[in-house]
């Protein structure tokens, strides 16, 4: 065989071995971590499919974070749904102040300082549904801030009916009603196991601590298949063999 043939078979090898689909082996949840916003660079922006600036359907704005445009929830992507409840802008003087009155990081502060919640007394709790891919892997981003509406708040996040935080204060402690200078992001790895995953959040358990469930936005990117990834290095670095050899 020439080498010109023998750089087209593997070539041709690549684009098979990048195409091939690994069944998932692991649980639906893969992990789940909370951590501090204090920018944008603070969230995987990367690979990603839905964006949401969630909040009152009539005054939220399109904004574009680091490069990402995140909807308004009056104008959702296709593939996003959300069901009734309640939005609310920030309480006033509460609005987010990431990086000390700068320019920089107005965009992310606009999401933030928009929510959407539900009331104690309703019974219907926020719920979003994204079309998803059976067997694939995402990365789910929840931003959440208080706007200084409560001391404290506390409550579940649910994925496919699946409790995976309960009761999380999400590190906001007493703080979210006397700073504004943060927001708070729980970050979800998972498995999709149908063509579309609900996210629910429920009311917080303990006493003294606001439980109304909170959220400001709202990502989800795909996760690259690891074996894929691994088979894909593997070609190129049969690609480049050959052609040294040229």
């Amino acid at each position: 065989m020439s080498r010109k043939l023998t750089s087209l078979a593997c070539m041709l090898a690549i684009g098979l071995l990048c195409s091939v689909q690994v069944a998932p082996t692991r649980a639906a949840v893969i992990s789940g971590t909370t951590s501090t916003v204090t920018s944008s660079a603070d969230l995987d922006l990367n690979n990603i499919i839905y964006a949401v600036n969630l909040g009152d359907t009539a005054t939220t704005t399109d904004q574009i974070v680091g490069g990402v445009t995140f909807s308004r929830s009056g104008d959702l992507p296709a593939g996003v749904t959300l069901n009734g409840s309640s939005t609310l802008g920030p309480a006033a003087g509460f609005e987010a102040n990431l990086d000390g009155g700068g320019s920089g990081e107005d965009a992310l502060e606009a999401v933030l300082n928009t929510l959407t919640f539900a009331a104690a007394s309703s019974p219907t709790l926020p719920l979003i549904t994204l079309d998803t891919d059976n067997g694939a892997e995402y990365r789910l981003q929840l931003l959440i801030y208080d706007a200084g509406y409560s001391s404290g708040r506390q409550f579940d996040i649910l994925v496919d009916g699946s409790l995976v935080v309960e009761d999380e204060a999400l590190g906001l402690g007493n703080v979210m009603g006397t700073s504004n200078t943060f927001g708070r992001l729980y970050t979800l790895d998972f498995t999709a196991d149908s063509d579309e995953t609900q996210v629910t959040f429920g009311f917080g358990a303990a006493v003294g601590i606001d439980p109304n469930p909170v959220v400001s936005g709202i990502t989800l990117a795909i996760v690259p298949e690891p074996a894929s990834m691994a088979l894909c290095l593997f070609g190129m670095v049969a690609t480049s063999l050959v052609r040294r050899r040229s």
